[in-house]
């Protein structure tokens, strides 16, 4: 089935992952980019990373920063997850955008 309702998450809110995941939308959008400070980017995506390991029962999508950034590149590395269902990439603008993430 599609999903047809999207909860967003920042993810250096690490104790409200497992609340918006019984909340009871269709998906979980964990969210590395607007959600999240300048200053606590790299920790967010560590706590992401840290929390992907130890719940791999739980998918969910993560929401990455433009490829323009310089935590691109860093976040393209929680793909690795299996439980990483799809991420969601903000502020494309060219095919260069999605390829960047697709190769």
């Amino acid at each position: 089935t599609t999903p047809r309702s999207f909860l967003f998450v920042p993810a250096n809110r690490v104790e409200r992952f497992e609340k918006a995941l019984n909340a009871g939308s269709d998906a979980v959008i964990i969210d590395l980019e607007d959600a999240v400070p300048v200053e606590l980017k790299i920790q967010a995506r560590e706590l992401l990373s840290d929390w992907l390991a130890a719940h791999p029962e739980q998918q969910v999508l993560v929401r990455i920063n433009a490829r323009q950034t310089e935590w691109f590149n860093d976040d393209l590395s929680l793909l690795k997850y299996a439980n990483v269902s799809a991420i969601v990439l903000p502020k494309t603008e060219a095919p260069a955008d999605v390829e960047a993430v697709t190769q």
